[in-house]
């Protein structure tokens, strides 16, 4: 592919094409339409409720710990969102005490906030990547 990574965040859902591009697999994930894969590993979501009414659904994948296909997945997906915002991108690496390490950002995709880190834990000896979208 010329050097560039592909963006593998497969959807299996009906009526939703693993080769639709980046932008309509964000907006699956935001409506809930989708169940998802991440370079092998199977995403584990909740629904959440928030402050004000509104909800967030939260997945997140697990990884050995600070496995280098961990690394290559949340690359992915940071491309992927930095390519469909509609708004600034923040990053936050900031120190932590627990977990081990921690990266994260937050953008805009169509009005709906999404917030996407990676975690190393290593008293669980696992890295997670976690995507979260907040609704109206």
């Amino acid at each position: 592919m010329n050097g560039t990574r592909a963006f593998v965040l497969l959807c299996a859902c009906a009526g939703f094409p693993a080769w639709a591009d980046n932008c309509a697999k964000f907006h699956a994930f935001a409506a809930g339409d989708a169940a998802f894969e991440l370079y092998g590993a199977t995403a584990i979501c909740t629904t959440s409720r928030q402050l004000g009414g509104g909800q967030s659904r939260d997945c997140h994948w697990p990884f050995d710990y600070r496995a280098q296909v961990a690394q290559v997945a949340f690359s992915d997906l940071v491309d992927g969102l930095t390519q469909c915002t509609d708004g600034p991108v923040i990053r936050d690496t900031g120190s932590v005490n627990h977990p081990d390490s921690f990266e994260q950002l937050t953008t805009t995709i169509n009005g709906r906030s999404f917030s996407l880190s990676i975690k190393d834990k290593g008293a669980r000896q696992e890295t997670l990547i976690f995507l979260r979208v907040m609704s109206e």
